[in-house]
């Protein structure tokens, strides 16, 4: 029996869309965790409001927000836009990467050198001491976080997010959590001034049931795909045997 080659690139051309479409899910599904976690409207006077590092207090160049990525892979915000209520403030540079359970700043100005640092392309983040809204787009314009605020923006210190990398999770002054310290601000790193820690994630299902022998059986961790494309294999093989049987001893001109 022969098979038409176009029956054959057909299967492989549906193969590879469906692998595609499963690489971009799982891009997707990184960027849900980028979340704008911190941000300072309101630097405080004198040198307790650098906030940039760069030895001078500016109430607009030491503005800054603060992006983390909850999330166990690295993700590229190349194109990727921050706006407040009035335009577009500032868009990500070529190959700018936030990095797994990392943060990435931008500041409204100054002069600094951290790689995980960068000055609003527009000369100016433009956050209202009295409220605003901050909005983070990703490159394809698709709205990836929001927040939006009030008067309480304009009390010398940082908003910010609390718990740390919790969707929903309010947006406190900084100086008033314990873990803070007093201190008005924790621009790229933790409220307690540490790395992020990784989530840890309790099973939602029940465990294996015990085997005979008394010992759990053994299953191996893979990624989703691998185990994606196992299925695919085996329905594609099952779909070809029962075809086989149904032409059974005709041949195909």
């Amino acid at each position: 029996m022969r098979r038409t080659k176009g029956r054959g690139v057909f299967e492989l051309i549906l193969t590879g869309v469906v692998c595609c479409g499963m690489l971009m899910g799982a891009a997707g599904k990184a960027e849900s965790f980028i979340l704008i976690n911190e941000f300072l409207a309101d630097p405080a006077s004198g040198p307790s409001g650098d906030a940039n590092g760069d030895g001078a207090t500016s109430s607009s160049q030491d503005e800054f927000i603060e992006l983390l990525n909850y999330s166990d892979e690295d993700v590229n915000l190349s194109g990727w836009s921050l706006s407040d209520n009035l335009r577009t403030r500032h868009v990500f540079s070529d190959s700018t990467i936030i990095n797994s359970y990392g943060y990435f700043v931008i500041f409204g100005g100054g002069d600094f050198s951290a790689a995980n640092w960068q000055s609003a392309s527009t000369g100016t983040l433009g956050l209202n001491n009295s409220g605003d809204t901050i909005t983070l787009f990703n490159s394809d314009l698709l709205q990836i976080d929001q927040i939006v605020y009030g008067s309480e923006g304009g009390q010398n210190q940082s908003l910010t997010r609390f718990p740390e990398g919790v969707p929903g999770s309010p947006f406190v002054l900084h100086s008033e959590l314990a873990q803070a310290q007093g201190r008005l601000f924790s621009v790229g790193e933790s409220i307690d001034g540490q790395p992020i820690a990784p989530e840890i994630v309790l099973p939602e299902e029940p465990l294996p049931e015990m085997s005979e022998s008394g010992e759990n059986p053994v299953v191996p961790e893979l990624p989703v795909a691998v185990y994606f494309l196992v299925g695919l294999a085996g329905l594609h093989f099952q779909r070809r045997t029962v075809l086989a049987k149904v032409l059974a001893g005709k041949t195909l001109e």
